[in-house]
């Protein structure tokens, strides 16, 4: 592959690079988060139908996909890398669990189980119902009077108790732990309220003009989105007790729909086309462990062929896309970015396909001389599969000339 456009539209299958985060006001912050350009969301389905709904089920990523007749409940294994679906038809619960309500002819609602454990449900809208199932119980909205609250079911006695019944409309709740949070629209735009199920408290975690909405909570993280002047984003905080650490912006996007589990975010990115699914790992200490395994030299090549090149310009901010499959039997393999602008700063980041994340400045290769040029290998040789570049303008102007090639070594 030696043109922009078939590694880009290789690539476009495999990685979606972000504009990196502008933290404001961040003392206290208790969370560890490598926002971009140190680490980049993997894309999962690009071009998805509208309306897929993705969420983080239990460290799986859960989301719809139109069938033949139905829709089909697919599952993303971010560790062993594996895509199954699961069932046809039904609504995957939202939560901790990978479960679904189902609804027969008599209007009875049912949480069903990966073993198809049947459990009765309350009576209500499910429809709109928004479940969550953490630990033994379930967190749902339910519409009464005109207006939706916020209601908790034991899955082991049965017992139904009120969350939230303030006036507006509750929605979208999410439960994690003993905290619940939602949507909450007491006030007339959308603000996210958290309750703590064991002291009984609940409170406003955030609020304003902008409309707050779509709440996940995952241990100590809770994850929004935000719209404000048309453009939306999403926002991560840190939850102490309850109360929440100043919020980091991870990134502008439209539409994202967030979900959290553990080290994992998701996102969507609504796309003239469809809906594309992004992951992003929050704690890439596991991928820099990957990482280490690795011998990295500074240098140019001494020999072999060009495996990949390209030349092209550059603005700040901006991305350019590279995907590179590697076979079997490669002992190392050579990078060389260089542009023509000294005064400019160019970053190039690098994912394997065995989890493996690099970073490379200018000055990493022992030169601040407007190039990176970095040889990587590994006993038993480099992993093979497809490696995805990028470079990134970090300080480049309007425009910047660079030059990019790859470079193979057989064992």
């Amino acid at each position: 592959m030696t043109r922009r456009g078939q590694a880009a539209a290789v690539l476009a299958l495999l990685l979606v690079l972000a504009a990196p985060a502008q933290a404001a006001g961040t003392d206290g912050w208790a969370v560890t988060l490598c926002v971009l350009p140190d680490s980049h969301p993997v894309l999962l389905a690009p071009g998805a139908p509208t309306g897929v709904d993705p969420v983080l089920c239990d460290g799986l990523v859960v989301w719809y996909a139109p069938g033949h007749q139905d829709w089909d409940i697919l599952a993303y294994d971010p560790v062993a890398g594996t895509l199954t679906a699961r069932r046809n038809s039904g609504v995957p619960v939202r939560g901790d669990r990978i479960a679904w309500i189902e609804t027969d002819n008599s209007g009875l609602a049912w949480l069903t189980g990966p073993e198809r454990t049947r459990l009765p449900l309350p009576t209500n809208d499910w429809e709109e119902g928004h479940a969550v199932v953490g630990g033994d119980h379930l967190v749902y909205e339910r519409t009464q009077n005109g207006e939706s609250d916020i209601f908790l079911y034991n899955l082991t006695d049965g017992t139904e108790t009120a969350v939230c019944t303030a006036p507006g409309n509750q929605r979208r709740p999410w439960l994690s732990g003993h905290a619940v949070v939602w949507e909450d629209r007491r006030d007339g735009t959308a603000d996210i309220h958290l309750a703590d199920l064991v002291t009984g408290e609940e409170r406003a975690l955030a609020t304003g003009p902008a409309e707050q909405s779509r709440p996940v909570v995952s241990g100590d993280r809770v994850v929004w989105q935000e719209s404000r002047d048309g453009t939306w984003r999403v926002r991560l905080a840190a939850l102490n007790g309850t109360s929440l650490s100043p919020s980091l912006e991870i990134r502008a996007m439209n539409e994202p729909s967030p979900s959290l589990s553990g080290d994992l975010l998701l996102w969507t990115e609504r796309q003239p086309g469809g809906t594309d699914l992004c992951l992003l790992p929050l704690d890439r200490s596991e991928a820099r462990d990957r990482s280490s395994r690795y011998v990295v030299e500074s240098g140019e090549n001494e020999g072999g062929g060009v495996d990949e090149e390209y030349s092209g310009v550059i603005a700040t901010g901006e991305y350019v896309f590279f995907a590179t499959g590697v076979p079997t039997g490669m002992a190392g393999a050579s990078v060389d970015l260089n542009w023509d602008d000294d005064t400019s700063s160019l970053l190039l980041l690098i994912t394997g396909p065995d989890g493996s994340v690099f970073r490379f400045r200018d000055k990493d290769d022992g030169e601040a001389n407007g190039a990176v040029r970095v040889r990587f290998s590994r006993d038993g040789g480099v992993a093979p599969g497809t490696w995805t570049s990028a470079v990134y303008g970090w300080e480049a102007g309007e425009s910047t000339a660079f030059t990019y090639r790859w470079y193979l070594e057989p064992i």
